[in-house]
């Protein structure tokens, strides 16, 4: 009965893994397919590229929209396709690095057929893509000067790009290895269009994916051997399991250094940022500080400037002077003369129009309520000096 309950256990975990698996191969197929396409149309353009300078214009169409036209085309394995593709690719080329007849002859409907070639595909290139090349193409036909310089390559899978071209080699596929490192893993399959070995574990998961090329000098060097036939499942469970705790003890050090490392680097940056702030505050403060500073200076000098100029005006101020003074804000100001000027000692005493004296002020708050306006100058009393002159005379001519 043990027998029976673990046959049927077996049997249901090797369904489960068989159908992961199975997903897992045919989203890698796709996957891979697409990487080795896109590595054929690098290498096609990195090989047209080298040591030949050409426009940034031409270039950033081969990198952008060329790489892609090729990808497809490659994709669709149509030989055809892909000879199309590659012939319009070194046309383009040629027409911008290339004088003379040659380039009256590539230029001819070059641009209409790029054009075309985007418009099969769905693409749909920035006008300004297309602008740049007309203005150089029409440039290269007049032979202007244009500026040409070596381009970067494109990036490419330089390992599976190592595998074009070569003979497609045949690994077996279902079978267990064991690693240098005593990890148990089984060659899942094997993606002849591709290149590509998928490697998975006891479960069915991906372990990796590599080239056949990697695969079959890993087992030249036996950092890969087969496993032996007599290893059981429960031995390959247990190592595996041991494997994948390693793994995994591994993986939870390498996020706790990376955790310590992240909460290192925000503290610093906390810390400069309080800093900077602080900085900040502090620049403000001061800028501040000194702008109060430099508008009180502006306040007191033009406060004195006044005073000055009312203090003018006061020590101008001769017998026979009126003044207005306000008692209240609605009413008209009254009106006082200077009667007695005491210059030593800065008085002024005003009398109202009986002579009888009414106001007395020192030269300091004279100034001060001619400043806040309570008090008018109305006369500076040098009509009164004028007319008093005029009387002695009049008089001393009788005599």
């Amino acid at each position: 009965q043990t027998e029976e309950i673990w046959a049927a256990f077996e049997y249901a975990q090797g369904n489960k893994v068989e159908r992961l698996c199975s997903r897992l191969i045919e989203t890698e197929r796709n996957l891979g397919k697409v990487r080795f396409d896109r590595c054929c149309a690098v290498r096609v353009i990195n090989n047209l590229a080298k040591k030949r300078a050409m426009p940034d214009s031409v270039w950033r169409f081969v990198s952008e929209y060329s790489q892609i036209l090729l990808q497809r085309a490659y994709g669709s394995k149509d030989a055809q396709v892909i000879e199309q593709q590659e012939t319009l690719l070194k046309k383009l080329v040629t027409a911008y690095t290339t004088t003379g007849s040659q380039a009256f002859q590539l230029a001819d409907s070059l641009l209409d057929e790029l054009a075309e070639a985007c418009d099969r595909a769905g693409l749909e290139p920035d006008n300004q893509v297309f602008q740049a090349l007309e203005q150089d193409l029409l440039a290269v036909l007049q032979k202007q000067p244009l500026a040409h310089r070596l381009q970067k390559p494109v990036a490419s899978d330089d390992a599976l790009i190592g595998e074009i071209g070569q003979d497609k080699a045949t690994l077996p596929t279902r079978e267990w290895f064991i690693s240098a490192d005593g990890i148990r893993f089984k060659v899942a399959e094997v993606f002849p269009d591709s290149q590509l070995v998928l490697l998975t574990n006891y479960l069915g998961m991906k372990i990796s994916i590599e080239t056949v090329g990697e695969f079959s000098r890993r087992m030249a060097q036996r950092e890969y051997r087969p496993l032996k036939p007599e290893a059981t499942f429960e031995r390959v469970l247990k190592t595996s399991i041991n494997g994948l705790s390693k793994v995994a003890e591994n993986q939870q050090k390498a996020r706790n250094a990376a955790a310590v490392k992240a909460r290192q680097e925000a503290e610093l940056l906390l810390q400069e940022q309080k800093k900077a702030k602080l900085e900040a505050e502090q620049r403000a403060a001061e800028i501040a500080k000194r702008t109060q500073e430099i508008k009180l200076k502006q306040k007191e000098k033009k406060r004195l400037e006044r005073e000055q100029e009312v203090r003018s005006v006061v020590t101008a101020m001769q017998l026979g002077a009126w003044i207005g003074v306000e008692k209240e804000s609605s009413a008209p100001k009254e009106r006082f003369k200077l009667a007695v000027k005491f210059a030593a000692r800065q008085k002024y005493l005003f009398v109202d129009k009986l002579g009888i004296k009414k106001l007395e002020f020192s030269e300091d708050d004279l100034v001060a309520k001619l400043i806040q306006g309570t008090v008018e100058v109305l006369s500076n009393g040098a009509e009164f000096e004028d007319s008093l002159e005029r009387v002695v005379s009049r008089i001393r001519m009788s005599k």
